[in-house]
């Protein structure tokens, strides 16, 4: 992710997800996901691995998701 910043918050994860980016915060939460990790850092240019075996066919964004809370922080359509 470049040029990336959100909001902080407890128990914050990157997923890539099948479901569009800018869908409301409740779509995600049912979507089928790829988990890349906790969030690194709320500002900056991130990298995450994608983890082996993944399969990326049909995933569309990228999604901030705070598991505390069960919202979405925010989205961006993926690019690979």
């Amino acid at each position: 992710m470049e040029g990336f910043s959100t909001s902080d918050g407890p128990d914050v994860h990157v997923w890539l997800a099948e479901t569009p980016a800018g869908a409301g915060w409740h779509a995600y939460d049912d979507a089928r996901t790829v988990p890349l990790g906790e969030l690194k850092a709320t500002d900056g240019n991130q990298n995450y691995p994608i983890p082996a075996g993944a399969d990326l066919k049909g995933l569309r964004s990228v999604v901030i998701w705070c598991d505390r809370f069960n919202v979405a922080f925010g989205s961006a359509p993926l690019e690979l």
